[in-house]
């Protein structure tokens, strides 16, 4: 009888690889001391790459700073800030002319002041506090809002004077607010701009002179506390008379404004129409067939 000896594949497989690594071990060895060895070397030489990079770095930035600092000394710092700054109101014209009741003989007793004014920003909102001074004298205060990027009159009506002054001035205190939703500027725009003037008469009547203009609201909205500065300038754009329409004006309607002046005027004025009540004020508004629209 033959008796053979069993043996397990998976033994065999594991002698023979203690066998191959008995006979390599000092090998292996080697070679791993080596492969750590070389991370190490690799390891060191990064940090001091870092280091040598830090530092020179650290001594760049100081002398930036120096570089900065020293030329910092030079600079008008009021002077920077002022040309980051919005621009400011813009004067064309400051204008002193007899009120329209008074009479073109005599002396004059009530003077109207008016100042033709523009905001050049197209970011900022002005709300102007104004007054007008002459010859010692100084009217009352008054507040307008001038939108980004337009033209406007100032007005004091019926100032009491000794003659009309040869060289009024113009005082003003300006509050800005920057415009960060332009969305905010829709309705006061548009209700600016669809406000105007269709038509005009001057009739001259001796020595009176009456204006008549008809004016025409062309927006959605209903204004409800109009306040209209109305003014007739001539073709070089120096006004020659000034009134304020109160009537309310509502959507897509249409108003007669009309004044007579007690001494004559030039024909060939130009009327113009100059909403002068806040844009912004939330019962100034009524959309139309709705109840005040607020903003």
């Amino acid at each position: 009888m033959v008796i053979q000896q069993y043996q397990d594949p998976s033994v065999s497989r594991w002698l023979k690889f203690g066998f191959w690594y008995q006979e390599r071990k000092p090998l292996l060895a080697k070679t791993l001391i080596g492969l750590l060895l070389s991370i190490n070397a690799l390891f060191w030489a990064y940090t001091l790459y870092g280091a040598a990079t830090l530092v020179a770095g650290m001594r760049s930035d100081e002398r930036l700073y120096a570089e900065l600092a020293a030329k910092g000394a030079d600079v008008d710092v009021a002077a920077l800030h002022q040309a980051q700054g919005p621009e400011g109101l813009v004067i064309d014209g400051v204008f002193a002319l007899p009120s329209a009741g008074e009479a073109h003989t005599g002396p004059v007793g009530r003077a109207d002041f008016l100042a033709l004014v523009s905001n050049p920003n197209p970011g900022w909102i002005m709300r102007v506090s104004y007054s007008f001074q002459w010859e010692g004298t100084q009217s009352g205060f008054s507040e307008k809002i001038v939108l980004p990027e337009s033209q406007t009159f100032l007005a004091r009506l019926g100032e009491a004077v000794s003659g009309v002054p040869d060289s009024p001035e113009l005082i003003t205190t300006i509050a800005w607010q920057r415009v960060r939703d332009p969305s905010i500027l829709v309705r006061p725009a548009g209700v600016l701009a669809s406000i105007r003037v269709e038509t005009s008469e001057v009739a001259s009547r001796g020595t009176a002179t009456d204006i008549s203009a008809i004016i025409a609201n062309e927006s959605p909205y209903t204004v409800i506390t109009p306040s209209l500065l109305m003014v007739a300038t001539r073709f070089s754009g120096e006004p020659a008379g000034a009134w304020v329409s109160t009537q309310t004006i509502g959507s897509g309607e249409r108003i007669q404004a009309q004044r007579r002046f007690a001494r004559p005027l030039p024909a060939g004025l130009e009327v113009s129409v100059y909403p002068d009540f806040d844009l912004f004020d939330e019962g100034a508004y009524r959309l139309r067939g709705a109840g005040n629209i607020p903003f």
